[in-house]
C-alpha cells in the first residue's frame, strides 16, 4: 500500500489532523515505500532541502548523500531499519545547491498487519548551526592550548633569565628560547 493511500484511508476514518500534522510540522519528514523508493516529503523537506517534491517521488534518498559518510555507515543504517528497528544518527547530506547540512534524523520502520516492513519514515531536524559551532569551539580550544603553551615557554624563559649571571649565557639563552617561542 502507498503511504498517499495509507494516508488517504487515514482521513477517511476522520483523521485528517495527522495529515496535517504531517504537513505544517517543521520537523522533515520523508516516508519511502519497503525498497526505499520515496513517497512523501513534506512541506518542510522542500523549503530545506531546495528539493521539490516533484523532483524527487519515486527516487532513493540516496540523492541527498554528502560522500562524508563512508559506506559502512549506510550498510549500518541498512542493517538496523531491515530488522525493523529505529536508527538514530546526525548524517551529512547535500542540498539541491549543493550545500552540506547536518542533520539529526531518526528513521523508522513501519510494519502492515503481517508484520512485513512496508515503509520507512525519517524525521530530521537540520543541526548544521550546532555542529559548526562544536567545529568552531574545538578548532578555538587548539589555539588556546597553542596559546597557553607558547606563554608557558615565555614564564620559563624568565625563570631561567633571573638565574643567569653571565653575559653570554644569557645571550645564548635568550636566542634559543626567543625561536623556540617563535618557532623559528
Amino acid at each position: 500500500m502507498k503511504f498517499s493511500d495509507l494516508l488517504a484511508r487515514l482521513a477517511s476514518q476522520d483523521a485528517g489532523l495527522l495529515v496535517d500534522i504531517f504537513h505544517q510540522v517543521g520537523h522533515n519528514i520523508m516516508v519511502t515505500d519497503g525498497q526505499g523508493l520515496i513517497e512523501y516529503v513534506n512541506p518542510a523537506f522542500e523549503r530545506n532541502t531546495g528539493y521539490r517534491k516533484e523532483e524527487v517521488l519515486g527516487l532513493t534518498p540516496g540523492f541527498l548523500k554528502s560522500g562524508l559518510q563512508d559506506e559502512s555507515y549506510y550498510n549500518r543504517l541498512w542493517e538496523t531499519i531491515l530488522q525493523g528497528e529505529v536508527f538514530r544518527a546526525t548524517v551529512a547530506n547535500r542540498k539541491k545547491s549543493g550545500e552540506i547540512y547536518y542533520a539529526d534524523q531518526i528513521i523508522t520502520p513501519l510494519r502492515d498487519d503481517h508484520g512485513k516492513i512496508v515503509h520507512f519514515v525519517s524525521v530530521w531536524n537540520d543541526v548544521t548551526d550546532v555542529i559548526l559551532d562544536q567545529d568552531h569551539l574545538r578548532q578555538m580550544t587548539r589555539e588556546l592550548v597553542l596559546e597557553k603553551t607558547k606563554l608557558e615557554e615565555i614564564l620559563s624563559f624568565d625563570e631561567h633569565i633571573s638565574s643567569l649571571y653571565r653575559l653570554e649565557k644569557l645571550a645564548d639563552v635568550f636566542v634559543e628560547k626567543t625561536s623556540q617561542i617563535l618557532e623559528v
